[in-house]
């Protein structure tokens, strides 16, 4: 039988990631990962300009650091990545706040990955997270975890939409 928190194809004890801003260029770009694992898996792509780990920080607190891809990541054998990725490994600079258990949205530990904002930096973000454990979001799924995990009520999470997709203000009541 189907466990009641099973999301999608997979569970809350998933890690999950996406790109949280709207697709297309623009000067910031979010990567957010949400689950258990969200400060292990990050960590495989972060460093701290403090060189502090990442599992030292504070709550949501807000860092510098540098998205490196690993050495030894698959990644960098692939044709486009190996292109765009200097052999320091460096791909950006970015901002890192970690959100604890159960002061997030979602209700669960989260980071998000604030870098610049192209589609191909976001994307070997998401593609680094999921090569360290985590796996791509559906559409939705953040909400659903909140609702889940009883940080938002059923109207709550439906006003989530309603405000995503709202073009006027009278959208917005």
């Amino acid at each position: 039988p189907a466990n009641e928190r099973t999301i999608m194809h997979g569970g809350l004890g998933d890690t999950i990631c996406a790109i949280a801003t709207p697709a297309g260029e623009g000067g910031i770009g979010i990567v957010r990962l949400s689950g258990p694992q969200a400060l292990t898996v990050a960590s495989h792509i972060v460093r701290l300009r403090s060189r502090a780990p990442l599992s030292s920080i504070s709550s949501h607190t807000l860092h510098l650091a540098d998205l490196v891809i690993p050495a030894s990541d698959k990644l960098k054998e692939t044709g486009t990545l190996h292109r765009c990725v200097p052999a320091s490994g460096l791909l950006d600079e970015a901002l890192v706040v970690y959100m604890k258990s159960p002061r997030s949205f979602t209700a669960e530990d989260v980071v998000e990955i604030q870098s610049h904002g192209g589609a191909l930096v976001l994307g070997m973000v998401c593609r680094v997270c999921v090569e360290s454990g985590a796996r791509m979001a559906e559409p939705g799924e953040f909400t659903k975890r909140a609702f889940l995990n009883g940080r938002l009520d059923l109207s709550q999470a439906e006003a989530v939409l309603d405000t995503i997709r709202a073009t006027s203000s009278a959208g917005l009541m």
